[in-house]
């Protein structure tokens, strides 16, 4: 039986939307594939969440062991407790598994423009710039799906 061409459009058009509504779905659930508990290249711990429809994240624990933010630039912040502390924020997805915003560095205490890249489903590359250009970037490794107690 021959296919009129009707048909031959509607089966092309129900193909194209099946196709971007998988592409779509797989963009929107890009937020719930970055979040949980990723370990930093010096061995702290970062939680991932989504907040506002944007992407965030909230320091669990330093290699350090630093508790305070005493490196803070504005002297009234630097006793606050830096565990809990959102380093991540308005990271808003560029792409697929892409995401930019601002990074706060507790080490320093300063804040970078920075970016997240999946490079797989449990590797990621955060880059952090200061002005001019100077990048850095260091690969997190995530470790799990769920929250640590808590956080």
């Amino acid at each position: 039986m021959r296919l009129s061409f009707i048909s031959k459009i509607t089966a092309t058009f129900f193909l194209i939307f099946s196709c971007t509504v998988a592409a779509n779905a797989t963009n929107a659930g890009g937020i719930k594939s970055v979040t949980g508990l990723w370990k930093t290249h010096d061995g702290g711990l970062v939680r991932f969440y989504a907040c506002g429809g944007q992407l965030c994240g909230k320091l669990i624990r330093t290699s350090s062991g630093q508790k305070k933010d005493k490196h803070n630039s504005n002297p009234k912040l630097r006793n606050r407790p830096i565990r809990g502390l959102t380093i991540i924020r308005s990271n808003k997805q560029s792409g697929a598994h892409k995401w930019h915003g601002t990074v706060y560095n507790v080490k320093d205490g300063q804040t970078y423009r920075g970016s997240l890249k999946m490079t797989s489903a449990r590797k990621a590359e955060l880059t952090g710039c200061m002005a001019g250009g100077l990048c850095q970037s260091a690969t997190w490794h995530k470790i799990s799906n769920t929250r640590v107690a808590g956080n």
